[in-house]
């Protein structure tokens, strides 16, 4: 009605009835956790590992490398002049140094050297100064197993929701795991400290940089459940794939 305010039940309520008949139309055509669009997964077999030094010594100074800005770029082995392309990075642990895991794009395909000497930039379109790092001086490079998904959509929790392109590691150097691959249905609220443009933006109101209402958000988030023998169903997980000794 003009001139009547909207009350927050209101909206509430049309947002419920919306999102209900969105589900009653889906629940038709889709089972839950069926992939809508999109959301190609497969395994990637073709990796190689290098467990890598955290630093690096020129002359007197010791550098500290960030490995996680190596995604998506290349490094070359000094030695052998092998090229390869970082498809994820794996930080470290008590017990594991930070690892690479890598593509081979020019050269055998074959793992690394230890105590080999590489060389990258960390984005090879910037005109950022070559980065020099080393590898392990023992049991440096092998082979790993890797689980990509691109993007797309799945119907789940009554709702259709967005997955976008993730990689996730699923041996770490071992190219032959058993595990249940899949997505994590993450729910959370967020406000506007978490999200700055749920302020009102209208500079020169009253309420200009006021904060806004609350948003319920739903991730889904690429994961791995152990493996077992017995068909386990996991709570709020959509299973992709079963792998058993790399297959």
């Amino acid at each position: 009605k003009p001139g009547y305010a909207v009350q927050a039940r209101e909206l509430t309520q049309s947002q419920s009835i919306l999102n209900n008949q969105i589900d009653s139309f889906a629940k038709n055509i889709f089972q839950e956790g069926s992939v809508v669009t999109g959301a190609a997964h497969q395994l990637d077999d073709s990796v190689f590992y290098i467990k890598v030094q955290p630093t690096f010594t020129s002359g007197s100074t010791i550098i500290q490398i960030d490995f996680s800005q190596f995604e998506g770029n290349y490094l070359v082995e000094e030695s052998t002049g092998k090229i390869g392309y970082v498809k994820k990075y794996t930080a470290s642990n008590a017990t594991d140094l930070p690892t690479l895991h890598v593509s081979i794009v020019a050269g055998p395909q074959t793992p690394f050297d230890d105590n080999s000497t590489f060389y990258t930039t960390v984005n090879r379109n910037s005109n950022l100064p070559l980065v020099y790092f080393t590898s392990s001086s023992s049991n440096a490079s092998g082979t790993s197993l890797l689980f990509h998904i691109a993007e797309g959509v799945f119907y789940a929790n009554e709702t259709f929701l967005y997955c976008k392109e993730d990689t996730i590691v699923i041996g770490k150097y071992d190219k032959l795991p058993s595990a249940v691959v899949g997505l994590n249905i993450v729910e959370s609220i967020v406000d506007y400290i978490d999200d700055s443009s749920l302020l009102d933006p209208a500079l020169g109101s009253s309420n200009y940089l006021a904060p806004g209402a609350d948003r319920y958000k739903v991730d889904l988030q690429l994961t791995t459940q152990n493996y077992s023998t017995v068909a386990i169903t996991y709570p709020n997980f959509i299973q992709l794939s079963v792998i058993v000794d790399g297959n």
